[in-house]
Parts: C-alpha cells; sequence; structure tokens
C-alpha cells in the first residue's frame, strides 16, 4: 500500500490481510521497523485508522509511567505499544502485579482510558 510506505519507509511489510469491519473492508498490514512490532490498520481508500508500534518500556512518556505508577505501585510494565489513530494517541501496556497480568491504556497526559 502506497500510503504505508510513504508514512513508514524503514519499515518491513511482513503481511497483508484484508478484514470486514462494520461492513467495510480494511486492510491489517503487519510489519516490523527498528523499535520492533508495527501493525497498521487502513481503510479501502488508504486512510489511516489505527496504528500499534511496539516500544521499549523505558521511552513511554514520563506521564504515562507516573499514571501506571500511581494506580498500580507495585506493578511492573512488561510491554508498551504507542497507538495512533486520527482520535489522537494513546499508550497500552501489559502490566504485572504479583502473578496477575492485565491490559491498561493512558493517553499521553497519563490519564486511564
Amino acid at each position: 500500500m502506497e500510503a504505508f510506505q510513504k508514512a513508514y519507509p524503514q519499515a518491513k511489510l511482513k503481511s497483508v490481510k484484508p478484514e470486514k469491519r462494520n461492513g467495510k473492508t480494511v486492510y491489517e498490514l503487519e510489519s516490523t521497523n527498528a523499535a520492533g512490532s508495527l501493525d497498521v490498520l487502513y481503510s479501502d481508500k488508504g486512510e489511516l485508522i489505527e496504528a500499534e508500534e511496539g516500544m521499549p518500556v523505558a521511552d513511554l512518556p514520563a506521564a504515562v509511567s507516573a499514571g501506571v505508577q500511581a494506580k498500580y505501585p507495585k506493578a511492573k510494565v512488561l510491554s508498551a505499544e504507542k497507538v495512533t489513530s486520527p482520535a489522537g494517541i494513546k499508550f497500552e501496556m501489559i502490566i504485572q502485579e504479583g502473578k496477575k497480568k492485565k491490559e491498561v491504556t493512558l493517553d499521553s497526559t497519563g490519564r486511564f482510558l
């Protein structure tokens, strides 16, 4: 897809899968880049719906890390993704507190969504 190549010129495309969402065809592109995994969802018109980019936990914005630590002071962040869409940027993380793992999502100000 031209839009993908323009937005992510360094990414290595692994697969393109058409899917149906709300009766419309969308395309999920699985790829990798220097930061790790990169999964992008485009409309059939080449418009970005959502991009999920794996990132090092150490690179999370300070406000996001502080938000997690305030709510889950004993938790460890195991993995993180930066999720970009037309609505904005959010961060999805898998955290572990004791033996329990859960997914949390915060905006870039550290507010839970």
